[in-house]
């Protein structure tokens, strides 16, 4: 799938009408140039409604929110439509103010951008074909040098062959008999001088003298057979063996070259009984073959030689890579790659490459030919050319982001088969129905093969996967089904999407991300039935061939890709086949290099099939290929016979009834292996005493004793000498095996793929069993025809056998064109009926007992299966293997994740090694540390070890030194396999803690080598905590250095810490260390340096931590405290903060009557105004009457009376709402101006009529004089204004919001959801409140006696005493005001009138009569309901009165005077 981001042109002018901010801008560009899934990119993606995706982004401080529409097309593209942006509170404003459903309805998609998006989709369409083919550059020269010019070397290996007889093996290796050889090097030196002396003689015996050993060989042609190494003394054996003739017995072979190995190379080659590099005649023509027809399938079953066929050829072409990388005058040639999911598949042809590079002289000619290197040529380069598949994933997303494979791919979140497994019984052991029908095998193979590994796009569905057709289909729809529903979608999917990943996570990844860039020219992959469809696509990306363009078909067939594996190797079927994955590469190689039109051309080869085998007996094969034939005729799953490599002939193979006591007989003392067809995870136990054998075989703790039962599944991929088979039954389903049923489908072919399915897991389970025999085999059932083994019986009664032989014939005819492969009667082996004879077991060896449990073991290893793996150690326990045994049991608890027994049982073993990695890796999870870390000590002396030597360190008398060792040790130890971050941490922290006290750190000396250390540990997520280093530096007084060291470490830093930087600060820096110094006093001592500090220049944080020792100490200074508080009211965040303080200032016993004051800010603020009792007191100051007058209109706007009012108010004009509002003009100019405004305004707006508070805000807008203020109400009408373009959806209203946003400079601004009066208004508002006045009227209104500075006794007129003054009442008009004096009365009438209240005032002989209207403050008369300011000053001088006019607040040197009393 292709994922593009789209903003349509509609869109575009919105976000630019909007003028997003920054960071909103920023992320849109990220999007708009991502190509990955939105639920792998930027931000929390969710699903808001059908295709609707929420991209969040919470850690920004706008916290940006994304809507996109997901559109998705059949071609394989999918496109993010942007539909919304905004913040995320935003968005849940408008949710709330409807539902999802309406919001998403109103994001669609118009007409004119479903256009736009069309016409997008195929310009994409059109680039994507000019990428994949015109864009791609064609093959450079040393490109087509390297295609064309194979070297065909590989045919020289093997004119000349060394082959070994089982008794040459037995001899070399040693028998309990015999003691094994260890002449290796003179023995190698000896054969290849002897056949170099003797090429040309005659075919025949030789003898060649080794010390007390003589080397028996025969010469046949151009090749030579290590017949065996008897000693001198064995006369009588050596002349047996010369008269024998010809050996024919070959267990293994390899090229004569290999004799040339070095001494250590030949002797590790010897010494494996099992190692065979021989090729056949038909193997040698593939691996020489001068000119190879690519891409090569090669099929072959377990034992076949295929993946030494695969090794030979990738040597070859390593060699031919080397030569052409730099021809031309070209870039440089990309290397060659060899790919296995098998890491001893990569060492084992890592280690054949670098033998023939090395020590071949075929390839050391051609390389001296062409002034090749080995050494600094081609070794050097050979690390980039092996990769085991998943570590090659990560080297590709390494290169990319390193950090997400530490992240979201670290190894501690892998599932592997065995985790998977572990997880699966936790979730469904104890469902039998689970266990029976979907174990875990069927439900990995279904998630990985299909769901997961189908389709790199997208999941595959139930009805996806029916739709495949029969031929892919390998479990039965039902089951699938199950699987898909039960363990897929209500388990593991969002396991591996949240916590956890598996491989085919990876490889999705790295291809959505598009991290599989070309970087290999060929590529040879082993064990190909193990990659999955998504698997492959990512080979052909990293291809270089794959991303050019080719114009010729001949080419495609010389770009070299190999695969090579077995359809048949696994137990289960997989879905893979060579055909269908020829058909899929084939046609994506064609597709990728532009010659997708001539696909039809390519006539590629059919997979090269190998047929021998070279483990097990004729009689064996013979039977293997009898289940086969079945397979191929009945389930249409065809295979060619295999035929023994050597010529080794075996015991025939018989059924024995279970009630038989000779076999039960003849089974202790040997190693015997049973198979029974269970389910993995079904109980063996179970399994056994439900059928006939529950008497004959006892259990002890869920394991069999005597010998060992194994699931066709367990069994797969070991081999072993004596094998019994038992349980494969015609009941069910089964039925259809029997011979009668078989030759009635024959004669009357009827489909049947849910059935047929059913019939393929018997049949695949019936051949990993027989092909498990490498010597004897019995079939433990009734020789009857209603035995599944039927159509095998060697059955003498006549009908039987004319049945028999019948269904033979009709199956071979079934195959028609490809029947000749099978008419062979050789090729099919028999089941022959119980002898008369007592049975025998194969006799084994000692060593052969041994090695086939090691194998067993490591079978049990690469299945991380603990049941199989206590089965080995009871075998190891019965042959008194006790190192064996104890390593067997200790695999078996590492698979049950009990690490801590694994771990005391590989000291058992001694493997001192093992023991240290499970220690290790139970340090990282467990919380005992001390525990664990005493048992890695233990290990002192037996293992060689950083991480066991750091822990000896850790727990010793620590001196800086040692520190400074581990953490030295523990970054070195960061890029190896068994680092363990939490384990490290541990020991670090074990480190830090054991530092000893009474010894000089130096810290100065010392502190930037920790440092150091200190940063590169944090790199890889290694916290050093120096805090108990620095405590020792603390109690040494090396206080400079503690601080360092506690400061670079993680807080919060202990008392000690901040005692210290208390001790070595000054005043008043230190204040802020005091409080967490741990001394009870800090209060005291900081207020006593404050007292003496004598300035006021603290920062905030100062001011609070003083604040908070006044409040801690009643008994300090009273002028202290009322200093700071002030500063204490203004940093009050509730009520409760608020009554502890009243709290305090009462138990100082302090008296302060502006609490009250204080008392009514608070409750607006935080709690219920309505219940605030107004003093009955009248107060002499003015402005203390004003405050309260204030408070009690607040109050009046919380009643239901004043609602009403509102109703009314609203309900007019805006000339009745402007008259209305004039009431509160009073407050405009005043300092409680904001409080009573925005107070008014929030309770407006809670109305929800959201049209009344764009009324209100406009109107008083316009009513007041602070711009301060204006801006607010600004402010407030556009957060109205966008709240009701939400609500009624209307365009109109929102781009009245934006033009008012574009006026005010506001962008993308968030304004307050309510009405809010801001902290600085506040802060002024409480020191209104502080500085008021509640002195108390006592009931004389009298304009007191003042003397002022500014009026001086000269500046007043003085008159004779017996002047005479005009008594005609004179009258002065000032605005809308009139002054009135009247001489006869020593009178003076001020009058106010205008059109919306008149208000008048007498002063008579000096004294203002009873008047509510006026007040004076300061000398200055003001109107009483709007606090207006008149232009009248009154003052009393002397025995005169004087009423000064003024302009604002200018005097105008205009003066009524009159007598006073």
């Amino acid at each position: 799938m292709e994922y593009f981001y789209y903003v349509t042109e509609e869109k575009r002018r919105w976000w630019n009408k909007e003028k997003f901010a920054k960071d909103f801008c920023d992320l849109l560009k990220r999007f708009e140039k991502s190509h990955v899934d939105i639920q792998m990119g930027y931000g929390e993606s969710s699903i808001l409604r059908d295709d609707f995706i929420m991209s969040k982004f919470p850690g920004k401080h706008s916290r940006p929110t994304f809507i996109w529409k997901k559109m998705v097309y059949k071609d394989g593209v999918c496109i993010y439509v942007l539909r919304d942006a905004m913040r995320h509170d935003v968005y849940v404003a408008q949710i709330t103010q409807g539902t999802e459903a309406t919001y998403v309805a109103k994001k669609e998609l118009s007409p004119q951008e479903k256009n736009e998006l069309n016409s997008f989709h195929d310009e994409i369409i059109e680039n994507r074909y000019k990428t994949d083919y015109q864009e791609k550059s064609p093959l450079l020269g040393n490109e087509v040098s390297f295609i064309s010019s194979p070297l065909s070397i590989n045919s020289n290996l093997f004119e000349d062959a060394v082959y070994e007889t089982k008794e040459w093996i037995d001899d070399i290796i040693g028998t309990e008999e015999n003691e094994s050889f260890d002449e290796f090097s003179k023995a190698a030196q000896a054969i290849s001088s002897h056949i170099y002396k003797h090429l040309l003689d005659a075919d025949g015996w030789s003898k060649i003298n080794i010390k007390d050993r003589i080397l028996l060989i025969f010469h046949k042609s151009s090749n030579w057979i290590l017949a065996a190494a008897p000693r001198k003394t064995e006369t009588e054996r050596i002349e047996k063996i010369l008269k024998r003739g010809e050996p024919d017995n070959y267990m293994r072979g390899y090229p004569q070259s290999f004799l040339y190995l070095d001494d250590d190379e030949w002797r590790r080659m010897e010494q494996d009984s099992k190692s065979n590099l021989v090729l056949t005649e038909e193997q040698v023509a593939v691996v020489s073959n001068s000119k190879p027809n690519y891409p090569l399938f090669i099929s072959g079953r377990a034992g076949s030689g295929k993946s030494t066929v695969l090794q030979y050829l990738f040597a070859e072409i390593v060699l031919r890579f080397q030569l052409n990388k730099d021809a031309f005058d070209c870039p440089q040639l990309l290397p060659p790659v060899y790919l296995s999911y098998s890491k001893t598949l990569i060492e084992d042809a890592k280690k054949l490459s670098q033998t023939l590079f090395d020590k071949n002289n075929v390839y050391k000619e051609i390389m001296k030919k062409h002034s090749v290197s080995y050494k600094k040529d081609i070794q050097p380069s050979l690390k980039n050319m092996f990769y085991v598949f998943k570590d090659l994933l990560k080297k590709c997303i390494q290169d990319y982001d390193k950090e997400i494979l530490e992240t979201k791919f670290s190894d501690e979140k892998y599932i592997s088969f065995a985790v998977f497994k572990k997880k699966w019984s936790e979730r469904f052991g104890k469902d039998r129905d689970a266990v029976k029908n979907f174990g875990p095998s069927i439900c990995w193979h279904i998630i990985r093969t299909y769901i997961k590994g189908w389709n790199n796009d997208s999941y595959l569905t139930p009805d996806d996967y029916e739709a495949l057709g029969r031929n892919y289909l390998t479990v039965s729809i039902d089951t699938f089904k199950k699987v898909y529903d039960v363990v897929w979608d209500k388990w593991y999917k969002d396991l591996t999407s949240d916590k956890y990943w598996d491989d085919q996570d990876l490889v999705k990844y790295c291809l959505e991300k598009g991290y599989a860039k070309e970087q290999f020219s060929a590529i040879y992959c082993d064990e190909a039935q193990d990659f999955t469809r998504i698997e492959i696509d990512f080979i052909l990306k990293v291809s270089l061939f794959s991303n050019r363009k080719i114009e010729n078909v001949d080419d495609v067939k010389k770009l070299p890709f190999v695969f090579a594996g077995d359809e048949f190797q696994t137990l289960n079927p997989t879905g893979f086949s060579w055909d269908s994955l020829r058909s899929y590469f084939v046609n994506s190689i064609f597709e990728m290099t532009g010659l997708g039109d001539k696909k039809d051309e390519s006539k590629l080869p059919r997979p090269i099939e190998f047929n021998e085998n070279f483990r097990s007996t004729a009689q064996i094969v013979r039977l293997a290929n009898r289940v086969q034939l079945l397979r191929a005729s009945r389930l249409n799953e065809f295979s060619y016979p295999q035929t023994p490599h050597f010529s080794i002939d075996g015991p025939s193979i018989y059924c024995v009834s279970p009630n038989d006591y000779t076999i039960w007989d003849a089974i202790p003392g040997n190693l015997v292996n049973m198979i029974i067809p269970i389910a993995e995870g079904e109980s063996v136990e179970d399994f056994i005493k439900n059928s006939p054998l529950k008497d004959k075989i006892n259990f002890e703790n869920g394991i069999p004793q005597g010998l060992t039962i194994l699931s066709p599944s367990q069994a797969k991929g070991c081999e072993y000498a004596n094998v019994i088979i038992y349980g494969f039954n015609t009941e069910g389903n089964n039925c259809k095996f029997k011979v009668q049923e078989l030759l009635e489908w024959f004669a009357n072919p009827k489909e049947d793929i849910e059935g047929d399915i059913e019939l393929k897991y018997q049949v695949c389970n019936a051949y990993v069993a027989v092909t498990r025999a490498t010597s004897r085999i019995f079939i433990l059932d009734e020789f009857t025809m209603n035995s599944f083994w039927a159509f095998a019986f060697n059955d003498a009664t006549s009908a039987n056998r004319k049945a028999i032989m019948s269904l033979q014939s009709e199956m071979i005819e079934s195959l028609d064109t490809k029947k000749n492969a099978w008419e062979d009667d050789g090729n099919l082996g028999w089941i022959n009926a119980h002898p008369a004879e007592e049975i025998s077991f194969a006799q084994l060896k000692v060593r052969d007992v041994f090695e086939e449990l090691d194998k067993m073991k490591n079978n049990a290893l690469l299945r991380s299966d603990a049941s199989m793996m206590r089965m080995v150690a009871c075998r190891y326990k019965e042959r008194n293997s006790k190192e064996k045994y104890a390593e067997c049991m200790a695999w078996a608890f590492v698979f049950e994740g009990k690490r801590m027994a694994a771990a005391d049982f590989f000291v058992k073993a001694k493997l001192a090694d093992k023991a240290l990695d499970n220690y290790w890796e139970e340090l990282a999870e467990n919380k005992n540390t001390d525990e664990i870390v005493k048992e890695i000590i233990k290990l002192n002396g037996h293992v060689n070890d950083i991480r066991q030597q750091t822990c000896m360190i850790a727990t010793g008398a620590m001196v800086v030194d040692d520190l400074k060792e581990v953490l030295a040790n523990c970054l070195s130890s960061k890029d190896k396999a068994n680092f363990l971050l939490n384990s490290w941490q541990k020991i670090v922290n074990v480190a830090v803690k054991h530092i000893s006290y009474g010894h000089n750190l130096s810290i100065d000396k010392n502190l930037d080598n920790i440092n150091n250390l200190k940063e590169e540990l944090g790199k890889i997520n290694i916290k050093v905590d120096l805090s108990p280093l620095a405590l020792v530096a603390f109690n040494n007084k090396e206080l400079a250095g503690a601080i360092k060291l506690w400061e670079m470490s993680t807080p919060p830093y202990p008392k000690e810490y901040y005692n210290a930087k208390y001790n070595i600060t000054s005043f008043p820096e230190n204040i802020e260390y005091a409080p967490r110094m741990g001394n009870p006093d800090w209060g005291n001592l900081l207020l006593t340096d404050w007292k003496n500090y004598g300035k006021n220049d603290l920062n905030e944080n100062q001011h609070v931590i003083l604040c908070s020792a006044l409040k801690q100490d009643l008994n300090s200074s009273d002028v202290l405290f009322n200093k700071m508080l002030p500063f204490m009211v203004n940093h009050i965040s509730s009520l409760n903060e608020y009554a502890d303080l009243k709290e305090i200032i009462k138990k100082r016993h302090l008296f302060l009557p502006y609490l009250q004051s204080l008392d009514a800010l608070f409750m607006i603020r935080y709690g219920d105004i309505s219940t605030w009792k107004a003093p009955v007191e009248i107060f002499v100051n003015s402005d203390t009457e004003f405050f309260i007058r204030a408070i009690k209109t607040i109050q009046e706007f919380k009643t239901k009376a004043f609602q009403k009012k509102l109703d009314l108010w609203f309900g007019g004009s805006k000339t009745k709402l402007e008259e209305t509002l004039s009431e509160y003009k009073q407050f405009d100019r005043k300092q409680l101006a904001p409080l009573v405004f925005i107070e008014l305004g929030k309770i407006i707006e809670q109305r929800t009529k959201i049209v009344d508070a764009l009324k209100y805000y406009s109107t008083i807008r316009e009513m007041v004089n602070s711009p301060k203020l204006r801006r607010e109400f600004d402010l407030r009408w556009v957060a109205c204004k966008e709240k009701l373009a939400i609500v009624t959806n209307s365009s109109q209203h929102s781009d009245e919001a934006h033009e008012k946003r574009v006026e005010l400079s506001l962008g993308s601004e968030q304004i307050p959801e309510v009405a809010e009066v801001s902290q600085e208004e506040w802060n002024k508002l409480f020191k209104v409140a502080m500085e008021l006045d509640f002195t108390v009227f006592d009931g004389k209104k009298d304009v007191q006696q003042q003397e002022h500075a500014d009026v001086p006794k000269i500046n007043c007129p003085s008159y004779p005493a017996n002047v005479k003054f005009s008594e005609i009442k004179q009258v002065i008009s000032v605005g809308d005001y009139t002054l009135t004096y009247f001489p006869k009365k020593h009178e003076v009438k001020i009058e106010y009138s205008s059109n919306v209240a008149e208000y008048s005032i007498k002063i008579n002989k000096g004294k203002i009569t009873d008047n509510d209207e006026f007040y004076l403050k300061d000398n200055r008369l003001f109107l009483t309901d709007n606090d207006a300011m008149t232009p009248f000053g009154i003052r009393k001088f002397d025995s005169l009165l004087w009423v000064e006019i003024y302009d604002g607040l200018l005097p105008t040197g205009m003066y009524v005077v009159t007598k006073a009393e």
